[in-house]
């Protein structure tokens, strides 16, 4: 379940309760591969959100990889797609650690690359979200929408603590794995 902190309640922009209830602890016991967690994360926010594409890309040895995408509900795991550093909004949102959203009307900020992955013709709106662990970026995850402004009012109820949620297991099966 995600919980909300005193500083979590802080930072909400009123004192209502929180829309979404989302428990994401049950995946600890889960594969821990991020592509996997990426799919469940994924299938669990179309459940709320209008999502039809969107893309997993984790930091290694400071480049970004896009790992996995989802297209439609067709996922796309064991991908190892160097991320371009030039033009990129991934890299942007990873090195500036900043939530992008933004409604898509023919012009993205991004890099050819990107747009193939993440944007198509139906193509609404994005959300490009850091993935943070103890002040560290562990990697993008993008997604975008066929409905306008998709994710506009969900980013601090929803996508912010998914990702936040998200980004600790990633931290925890790297733990594992570097374990064995």
């Amino acid at each position: 379940m995600i919980s909300y902190s005193p500083e979590d309640w802080s930072r909400r922009k009123d004192d209502r309760a929180p829309r979404y209830r989302i428990d994401l602890s049950r995946l600890q016991q889960e594969k821990s591969d991020p592509a996997v967690l990426f799919s469940t994360v994924t299938k669990t926010l179309c459940r709320y959100l209008s999502i039809h594409r969107g893309l997993l890309a984790l930091d290694s040895d400071k480049r970004l990889t896009c790992v996995s995408s989802f297209n439609r509900g067709d996922e796309f795991r064991q991908l190892s797609l160097p991320m371009p550093e030039q033009s990129s909004l991934l890299r942007k949102v990873a090195e500036h650690r900043f939530l992008y959203t933004d409604d898509y009307y023919g012009l993205f900020d991004g890099s050819s690359l990107e747009r193939r992955l993440l944007i198509d013709e139906d193509t609404a709106s994005i959300a490009v979200l850091p993935l943070m662990h103890e002040g560290l970026c562990l990697g993008v995850v993008a997604y975008a929408s066929s409905q306008p402004q998709a994710f506009v009012g969900a980013e601090e109820e929803l996508l912010l603590p998914i990702c936040e949620q998200f980004a600790r297991l990633i931290a925890e099966s790297r733990l594992v794995i570097s374990q064995d």
